[in-house]
């Protein structure tokens, strides 16, 4: 190799994933991924304790006596909602737990292509010796990394509550660790279609309303699919049919299997998102700042 061939392999190894781009992403992620974690963490110890307190009682019977249909909206039976267990799993698809969830997805994916062209800050960002390749690639591993951290939150937070409360004697709470699971895929999709909606535009306000009506469209095919007879086809048309965190608690024995099977769908459609918002991304002319 020449020496100008060996100058060009080393610029072009180093420039890929520089160690300033691995600083901007971590910087420019960290406050929200604090922020998240914590309400994550301490929303599962308050949700524990207040389930610590409550005896359901002849409630308990009343929710065994409700139709079908509200089981299946559920997707939980509602003999194992009036267990300690079957209570405890409800956190992980309770709204502050979703919101979390949904929030970091969107707000990272949306930020890599069309918020640094919304601010005008793209074209200073590629003028250093980074290939757009490795803007998507960073980002990615980055909020990966977060979505990680955010679900093991929530796991944490469950074993903490239920390890200082009454519950400590009933509950197992590694059974709740394919829950958790299932909630790190369900990030990692939602951040993936966010950076591949990001790809394609230039305002960042426009990728958060575009993902936020898709996500919404989504909850309502799953309600739909399932409290409506004859409307059971729309269940294969929406990713949220596969995050599922209550059931996997409830079923220890498919658990394992049902996580993989699962988190594996959202996966790739997570990584086929990333790999679309790279080839756009990398084809495609800046526009101007707005």
């Amino acid at each position: 190799m020449s020496e100008a061939a060996a100058k060009h392999h080393d610029h072009a190894t180093t420039a890929w994933l520089p160690a300033a781009l691995w600083t901007k992403c971590r910087i420019e992620a960290q406050l929200l991924l604090f922020s998240l974690a914590a309400v994550n963490f301490v929303f599962s110890i308050v949700y524990v304790w207040l389930t610590s307190q409550v005896d359901l009682g002849a409630l308990a019977t009343f929710l065994k006596a409700l139709p079908e249909s509200f089981e299946r909206v559920a997707g939980v039976p509602f003999g194992a909602i009036a267990t300690p267990t079957g209570r405890l799993a409800m956190a992980y698809v309770d709204p502050v737990t979703v919101f979390t969830a949904v929030a970091w997805g969107i707000a990272r994916g949306s930020d890599c292509i069309s918020g640094e062209l919304g601010r005008g800050t793209m074209e200073l960002l590629l003028a250093q010796p980074v290939r757009r390749s490795a803007v998507v690639v960073v980002q990615g591993i980055v909020t990966t990394i977060g979505s990680v951290l955010i679900a093991a939150s929530s796991w944490l937070g469950m074993w903490v509550g239920v390890h200082f409360t009454d519950l400590a004697g009933s509950v197992d709470s590694l059974r709740f660790v394919p829950s958790a699971l299932n909630l790190f895929g369900f990030m990692f999709f939602i951040a993936g279609f966010s950076t591949f909606a990001s790809a394609c535009g230039r305002d960042r306000r426009r990728t958060v309303g575009f993902v936020a009506g898709f996500y919404l469209v989504q909850v309502l095919m799953k309600v739909v699919g399932r409290a409506a007879t004859g409307w059971e086809a729309l269940l294969y048309g929406t990713f949220i049919t596969v995050f599922e965190p209550q059931y996997l608690a409830i079923h220890p024995d498919t658990a394992w299997a049902d996580v993989a099977g699962a988190n594996g769908l959202l996966i790739i459609l997570g990584l086929l998102s990333y790999a679309l918002a790279t080839l756009i991304f990398c084809r495609r002319d800046l526009p101007a700042p707005l």
